[in-house]
């Protein structure tokens, strides 16, 4: 029955959102703070908070939870707090805050790949690409997050204009997740990039 109220809230939270109710948000909003949830909702209604750029209230939320979980211990549950609180620092642009946060979530939580990607992705703000290559090729050994894994890994090496190691992982990308329709503009236009390149090298230089 709570998470029926909490997807209730959640969707009339989103339309008043979209139709820039302010009042009507405030409302929800004060409802859903005040809802006496199990730990596991309070993350979820967090995690929904901070997509909503609530960062007050997710941080409230997220507090109650501490005083449950409290500040050490493993589990389940205290991966996913560590995880909220990553998802909190990075939306608030605290990288490396955030990715503390996630690697400790990963180090209770180690199947949860999703978790390397997370700390990678901030690790790039933070100009730490070398890093960032560490953390995305060892989701790579995680065959459920494979695809979306090369698809990091080639942004990584585009933004380093390592272009051949970015085709190939866009490459990979495409093949084995079809319905990445961004990886496969990537190949196509690297594919094209690479051609004109290495004709003017050919050409020594030459337009």
């Amino acid at each position: 029955m709570e998470q029926e109220v909490y997807d209730a809230l959640f969707a009339a939270l989103e339309e008043a959102e979209a139709k820039d109710q302010l009042a009507t948000a405030r409302v929800l909003y004060a409802k859903m703070m005040k809802l006496d949830g199990e730990p596991p909702l309070k993350l979820l209604a967090a995690e929904n908070l901070i997509e909503l750029h609530q960062h007050g209230q997710a941080e409230q939320l997220l507090l109650q939870v501490e005083e449950v979980v409290g500040t050490e211990g493993g589990g389940e549950l205290r991966a996913g707090l560590l995880a909220q609180k990553g998802n909190l620092a990075r939306a608030r642009g605290e990288n490396e805050e955030a990715e503390k946060c996630y690697r400790a979530a990963h180090q209770l939580e180690p199947e949860n790949t999703g978790l390397l990607l997370a700390a990678a992705e901030v690790s790039v703000r933070q100009g730490e690409t070398a890093k960032a290559e560490f953390l995305v090729r060892k989701a790579l050994e995680d065959p459920a997050y494979e695809g979306e894994a090369l698809f990091q890994l080639g942004t990584l090496f585009a933004a380093g204009e390592r272009w051949d190691e970015a085709l190939e992982a866009f490459g990979r990308c495409a093949h084995v997740d079809p319905e990445n329709e961004v990886a496969e503009l990537w190949v196509e236009d690297l594919e094209e990039a690479l051609e004109v390149l290495n004709g003017r090298v050919e050409n020594g230089g030459e337009e």
